[in-house]
Parts: C-alpha cells; structure tokens; sequence
C-alpha cells in the first residue's frame, strides 16, 4: 500500500504514452507507410519477364497507346516482352508493360477486341476474367493485370492513362501526373461473352470507333 501511488502514477503515465502511440500509428500517413512495407514485400518478388520479341510489326492501336504511355511514364514502359507459359513451349506476348526498377512493380496492360477484324472469329470473350489461364499466370508471377476494351483506349486514351496511375498510386503511392487530374473518369464497358463478340461482328461494331 505504501507504494500503491507510485506504482499507480508510473502505470497511468505508461497509459498516456501508451494511448499516445496507438493515436500516432493510426495516422493516415502512418498507416499508408506501413501498408506500402507490405505491398513493397510482396512486389519485390515479382517474377520479371524471360525476354524481349524484337519485331518490326507494331499494331496501330497499341503502338499509339504506347507512345502516350511513354510520355507519362518515362523509362517505364516496355513492349515486346515475352512471359513463358506453363507446359508450353510458346511464350506469352506481353505487348504493353509497365516496370518500375526502385519498386520492381510491374503491370501487364491489356487491350482487348472483341473478335479479329477480318475473319470476324471471335476474340478474348472469356465471361470471367478468374478463367484466363494468361490473367491467371501473371497473377502468381506478382504482376498486375490491367484490362481495357480497344474502344476505351480508341475512345478515352487520356482516362485509360489515368486508371493506370490511379493503380499505381494506390500500390506504391506515386503522385498521378498532373496533367490526369482533370482527366474524366474512364466509362466502363461491361465485358463481352462469345455470343455477344458473334453478334458485335455481324453487325460490324469495331468500325463505330475505328473508322
């Protein structure tokens, strides 16, 4: 008892700094920091690519696509590079990535069309995205997957760009480009199913936005 006041002064001064560290790790920034170690963990074993397919055939779209990338992303992004697959011996093209060297973030950026413009055969209408042994392959190399419809990046290439910064932000916290800010948020395109791509091709669709 005749230590109780002391030991009791100790132990509610030991409170104070107690509750004082809980408040300062719930910070925002504090938070952000910590959630960044993680993802920084996970990121930093990203299975990097098997190669480069050196190739003087560049499609229109995606070269475009490209150019602007590089404009916003300097000496981040690469085409061309190749992933291998399981059990095969023909690789993955992987025609527009996105690698950061400080981070070792990588982001595998996807166009989609709905069906191959001159045959009309259908083209990358799997229903659930979960199903595409490609997607699913990148995942567990660490990689992020980005999928656009070609009539967004046709349609909105400035909104697609920021989808991607936007990503990127939230990964590992770089600030988006300043010129995005403004840029309108990107429509959503619900994806299409093998019936839907048949039909989009009948009725010649791509020509809406390509022409």
């Amino acid at each position: 008892m005749r230590d109780y006041k002391d030991l009791l002064a100790e132990w509610q001064k030991r409170e104070i700094q107690h509750k004082r560290q809980i408040a300062e790790s719930q910070k925002p920034e504090k938070i952000k920091q910590y959630c960044y170690q993680i993802i920084k963990d996970i990121i930093i074993k990203t299975i990097p690519p098997e190669g480069r397919i050196v190739s003087t055939k560049s499609q229109w779209l995606e070269s475009k696509f490209y150019k602007n990338l590089q404009q916003l992303f300097p000496d981040k992004i690469y085409n061309n590079l190749i992933i291998q697959k399981s059990h095969s011996y023909q690789p993955y093209c992987i025609e527009i990535s996105y690698f950061d060297k400080l981070t070792n973030l990588r982001i595998d950026i996807t166009i989609d069309k709905p069906y191959h413009y001159e045959s009309g055969e259908p083209k990358n209408y799997e229903v659930l995205v979960q199903e595409n042994q490609r997607h699913q392959l990148f995942l567990e190399k660490g990689w992020i997957v980005i999928r656009f419809a070609e009539e967004q990046v046709v349609c909105w290439p400035q909104s697609c760009c920021r989808v991607i910064a936007e990503v990127i932000n939230q990964i590992i916290g770089t600030p988006i480009p300043e010129e995005l800010t403004t840029v309108e948020t990107l429509r959503p395109i619900q994806q299409w199913n093998e019936f839907e791509a048949r039909q989009m091709a009948q009725e010649r669709y791509r020509d809406n936005y390509l022409i």
